[in-house]
C-alpha cells in the first residue's frame, strides 16, 4: 500500500520563495483538480493563513467545497459547463473568468435571480487554445460587457501561458497587451516573472477608463524554479495482513 505524505509548511516555502522573486504582486493560489492531488481544502486554508489574495479553482464545483469548508477568501473560477447557470456562484460570490458573450447572458440572468452584482475576469486566448476568448472575439465581449454597465463589475483580464519557452511567453503577453490596451491600461510586469516560469497572468484594474491603474499578478499553479521544497512524498508500506 502507498502513503501520500502532504507538506504543508513546504507549500508555504514555495510561496515565500515566489513571493521573493516577484515581489509587491498579487497571489492566487491554484487549487484546482483537488489542488493537484495535495487536498484542495487543507491546502487553501494553509494558503489563505499564508496571506494569499485569491484562490483559483477550474469550476465552480471545486470553489462550492472550498466555500462549504470554511473559506471566505475571493475565489476565481474559469471553466464553465454548458449548461451552467451560475446561480449557486453568484449566491456563493464566487468570481467568474468568461470567454465570450453566452456565458455573460447566463450569468446576467443570474444576477437577475440572486440580485448580486457579479465580479468577472475576461480571458483572452493569447495562443495556448485553451479556453478564452480569440482575438477577433474580444471586441464583442469587451462591448457586450460595457453595455451590462453596473449589472456586473470587471475585475479582472487574464490569459493561460504555454511556459514552453521565454519566446513564446514573450509573444503571447504582447497578445495580451493589445487586449488589455483595448480597455485603456497598459501593463506594468515585474522582471521576475520569467524566472516563475508561471503559467498565467492576470490584470486588475478599473476598466474602461483611460489612464486607469493596474495591478499585473501571478495565478501561481506548478511552476519550474530553484529552491522550492518538495510537498508530496510516496512511500512504499506492506498492507496489513
Amino acid at each position: 500500500m502507498r502513503k501520500l505524505t502532504i507538506n504543508l509548511n513546504a507549500i508555504v516555502h514555495n510561496l515565500d520563495v515566489m513571493r521573493a522573486r516577484a515581489s509587491q504582486v498579487m497571489v492566487c493560489g491554484v487549487v484546482k483538480a483537488n489542488a493537484y492531488g495535495h487536498g484542495a481544502v487543507q491546502v487553501a486554508k494553509t494558503l489563505e493563513r499564508a496571506g494569499v489574495d485569491y484562490l483559483g479553482v477550474a469550476d465552480i464545483s471545486e470553489g462550492l467545497t472550498l466555500r462549504e469548508a470554511g473559506i471566505s477568501l475571493p475565489i476565481l473560477a474559469w471553466l464553465h459547463d454548458p449548461a451552467e447557470t451560475f446561480v449557486s456562484a453568484l449566491t456563493e460570490q464566487i468570481e467568474l473568468g468568461i470567454a465570450n458573450t453566452e456565458q455573460l447572458q447566463r450569468i446576467l440572468g443570474a444576477a437577475a435571480i440572486t440580485g448580486r452584482v457579479p465580479k468577472l475576469h475576461l480571458k483572452i486566448d493569447t495562443g495556448l487554445g485553451r479556453n478564452g476568448s480569440s482575438a477577433a472575439e474580444w471586441p464583442e465581449l469587451l462591448a457586450a460587457v460595457k453595455s451590462a454597465g453596473a449589472a456586473v463589475e470587471v475585475v479582472g483580464i487574464f490569459s493561460h501561458l504555454s511556459s514552453t519557452s521565454r519566446e513564446d511567453d514573450l509573444a503571447q503577453l504582447a497578445k495580451f497587451d493589445t487586449a488589455v490596451a483595448a480597455v485603456g491600461l497598459t501593463r506594468s510586469y515585474q522582471t521576475a516573472l520569467f524566472p516563475l516560469k508561471c503559467s498565467s497572468i492576470w490584470s486588475r484594474g478599473k476598466f474602461f477608463s483611460t489612464n486607469a491603474p493596474s495591478r499585473y499578478c501571478l495565478l501561481i499553479a506548478i511552476v519550474q524554479i530553484l529552491d522550492l521544497n518538495l510537498c508530496l512524498q510516496i512511500s512504499n508500506q506492506e498492507a496489513a495482513t
